[in-house]
């Protein structure tokens, strides 16, 4: 089987990037401590144990903050 890289259209990519800028939009509205346990876990692409250790709280601590985060985050896309 040939692997076919299909590079998307204008529009997708225009799609793409509007979606891109909502969610920072969103993120920048996050408290400070939110925005980094997000920049660490998805931007820096730290594992749990290494934003708990991080930020000196415990892995179940960081899952349920990620969690709740991630809601407000989901939230506020879907209010748009």
């Amino acid at each position: 089987h040939d692997l076919v890289y299909e590079a998307p259209s204008p529009e997708e990519r225009l799609l793409r990037e509007e979606e891109v800028g909502r969610l920072l939009d969103a993120v920048t509205t996050l408290a400070d401590a939110d925005r980094e346990l997000i920049g660490l876990r998805y931007g820096s692409g730290l594992d749990t144990s290494e934003v708990a250790q991080i930020l000196g709280i415990s892995e179940g601590g960081v899952r349920t903050r990620l969690w709740r985060v991630l809601g407000r985050l989901r939230g506020a896309l879907a209010h748009e």
